[in-house]
């Protein structure tokens, strides 16, 4: 699930960003000092990954440690997604 993750959150970010060097990108990369992300920026991504795994954030702050880097937002939507799969569950 990690990979399907990263490569998705890849993918949005190259649609979104056309002069991002995908290639220069680590999971270790830092969104704002690294990938130059900017909270405006930022906003609009979480909008698209919200749509692409079908989640929604709700601390949406790019201080935030959870969305530090590469990782950390895979991470953090690894877990949105568990924790849909298990509401929805434990709905049927």
């Amino acid at each position: 699930m990690k990979q399907y993750i990263y490569d998705k959150v890849i993918n949005v970010m190259e649609n979104k960003i056309p002069q991002l060097k995908v290639n220069a990108i680590t999971r270790k990369s830092l969104l704002k000092e690294d990938i130059g992300i900017n909270s405006i920026l930022f906003y609009d991504l979480l909008i698209d990954f919200e749509n692409e795994f079908h989640i929604r954030f709700l601390d949406v702050s790019i201080n935030s440690s959870k969305y530090r880097s590469i990782e950390t937002l895979c991470d953090t939507i690894e877990s949105f997604i568990e924790e849909t799969s298990y509401e929805k569950s434990t709905i049927n």
